[in-house]
C-alpha cells in the first residue's frame, strides 16, 4: 500500500511539472529575440589596463579624438551596476535618494543591474561629451602629466575611507588622479577617480573621490607646465569591449498584445524584453550609437525602476530606515527585490483615450493586497510604448 501511494505521488508530481512546462510554453509569452545589438569586435580589442595611468591615457586619447563611444568603454559601467552595495552606501552616506540613484544589484537576477547599466552609460556619455566640448573639440588639448593624488604621509583614516568606498563599489582599489594639461595654451586640470576591478583599471567618475559627483572636475591650472606633452596617438588605435546596450525596438501591430507581452515581461523580471517594447525614435532599423539613444534608453529604464519602486516601496517607512541604516541595512533593498514581481497580479488593460497620434491605456494590477493603476502611452504609428506612469 505504501509503495502504491509513493508511486502515485511520483506520477502526480510528473504530471504537475509537465502541465507547468506546457503552460509556460503555450500561454506565457516568449521573450523577444535579440533585443540588444551586439557588434562584432575586431582582433584589436583589449580587455583592460593593469595600471591606472594607462587607462587614463586611453580615456584622454578618445577625448582628444572626440570619440564618445570608445571613451565610454573605459568607464566602469558594468562593474558598478553589478557590484554596487546599496546597504553599505546608505550606511556610509546616510542619504537615500530613491529613484535618483541606481538600484541595488541582486544575486538572483540581473534586472536591476541592466537598469543601472543603461542609466550609467547615459550619465557617463553626457560627462564625456562635456569634457570634449571643454577640453578638445574646437580646442587644442595637450596633456603634460598624470599624477596620483595620494598624500605623502597618509594616515589610517585615509586608508579606511578608501576601503569603505571599495566595499561600496565591490572594487579592489580606488584612487584619485589629476591630469595636468593645456587647452589652447591655457593650463588646466582634470580631476579623475579611478577604480580597479578584476578586468583592470576603469573610470569611476570625472571628479575627486566623493560619491555621486555630477559634473566633470575641470579647473583652471594652478601651476606652470613645461616640457613636451605626452603622446596619445597609440591609444587611439586601441579598442575595449562594448559595455553598453543598444536596444532594438520590437514593434507590433496589435497594441493589446504588446501591452500583454509588456506586463508578462515585467512579471518575469525580464527587463530587456520590457525595454524592447519602448520606442527610441528609430524606424525598426538596427540602432546606431548616439547620446540621444542612450538618453532615451535611460528614460525608459528609469520609468521601469520608478514603476517597481512605487509599488514595492509604497508603504516603506523611510524615516525609520534613515535611523537604522546600520541595524537593518537590507531593509529597503529587500522590499524592492525584483523577484517579488512574481506575486503581482495584472488583471485588466483598458483603453483610456486617443490624443495626437498617441493612445493611452490603463493597466490595473495588485500587489500585497493593494491595487494600483498605471497609464501606458503607446505610439499609434509604431505600436511601441512611449511612457509608463503610475497613477
Amino acid at each position: 500500500m505504501r509503495k502504491t501511494e509513493i508511486a502515485g505521488g511520483i506520477v502526480c508530481l510528473i504530471v504537475l511539472l509537465s502541465m507547468i512546462l506546457i503552460y509556460q510554453k503555450v500561454y506565457w509569452v516568449q521573450p523577444v529575440e535579440e533585443p540588444v545589438v551586439v557588434e562584432e569586435e575586431s582582433e584589436a580589442v583589449i580587455d583592460g589596463f593593469d595600471e591606472a595611468p594607462e587607462a587614463i591615457r586611453y580615456l584622454l586619447a578618445q577625448i582628444e579624438a572626440c570619440d564618445v563611444e570608445n571613451a565610454l568603454r573605459i568607464c566602469a559601467i558594468y562593474d558598478i551596476a553589478n557590484y554596487f552595495n546599496m546597504p553599505l552606501y546608505l550606511e556610509y552616506t546616510e542619504v537615500y535618494k530613491g529613484i535618483d540613484m541606481i538600484p541595488a544589484c541582486e544575486d538572483d537576477g540581473d534586472g536591476y543591474s541592466i537598469i543601472s547599466e543603461i542609466r550609467l552609460a547615459s550619465d557617463f556619455g553626457e560627462n564625456i561629451q562635456k569634457c570634449i566640448e571643454t577640453l578638445s573639440g574646437p580646442h587644442l588639448m595637450e596633456v603634460y602629466e598624470i599624477v596620483n593624488n595620494e598624500p605623502e604621509n597618509p594616515d589610517g583614516k585615509y586608508y579606511q575611507r578608501l576601503r569603505q568606498i571599495c566595499d561600496i563599489l565591490g572594487a579592489r582599489e580606488v584612487a584619485e588622479y589629476t591630469v595636468y594639461l593645456k587647452v589652447d595654451e591655457t593650463p588646466m586640470e582634470l580631476h579623475l577617480s579611478m577604480v580597479k576591478y578584476r578586468g583592470g583599471w576603469k573610470l569611476l567618475q570625472f571628479a575627486d573621490l566623493e560619491l555621486d559627483a555630477e559634473e566633470p572636475g575641470i579647473y583652471t591650472g594652478r601651476r606652470a607646465l613645461e616640457g613636451e606633452p605626452l603622446e596619445l596617438t597609440d591609444y587611439r588605435e586601441l579598442k575595449m569591449p562594448m559595455n553598453y546596450y543598444l536596444i532594438n525596438e520590437n514593434p507590433t501591430g496589435d497594441i493589446n498584445q504588446l501591452l500583454k507581452n509588456f506586463c508578462m515581461y515585467l512579471q518575469r523580471g525580464d527587463v530587456l524584453s520590457a525595454l524592447a517594447c519602448y520606442s527610441y525614435g528609430g524606424n525598426g532599423d538596427t540602432p546606431g550609437f548616439s547620446l540621444e539613444l542612450l538618453q532615451r534608453q535611460k528614460d525608459a529604464a528609469t520609468q521601469l525602476q520608478t514603476f517597481f519602486y512605487q509599488m514595492f516601496l509604497n508603504d516603506a517607512d523611510f524615516a525609520w530606515a534613515g535611523r537604522h541604516y546600520s541595524d537593518s541595512p537590507e531593509y529597503l533593498p529587500e522590499l524592492a527585490r525584483l523577484p517579488n514581481m512574481q506575486y503581482v497580479d495584472f488583471y485588466d488593460i483598458r483603453w483610456l483615450q486617443n490624443t495626437d497620434g498617441e493612445t493611452q491605456y490603463v493597466i490595473s494590477y495588485s500587489y500585497d493586497d493593494q491595487d494600483y493603476e498605471s497609464t501606458v502611452t503607446v505610439s499609434e504609428e509604431k505600436g511601441l510604448i512611449l511612457r509608463l506612469e503610475q497613477q
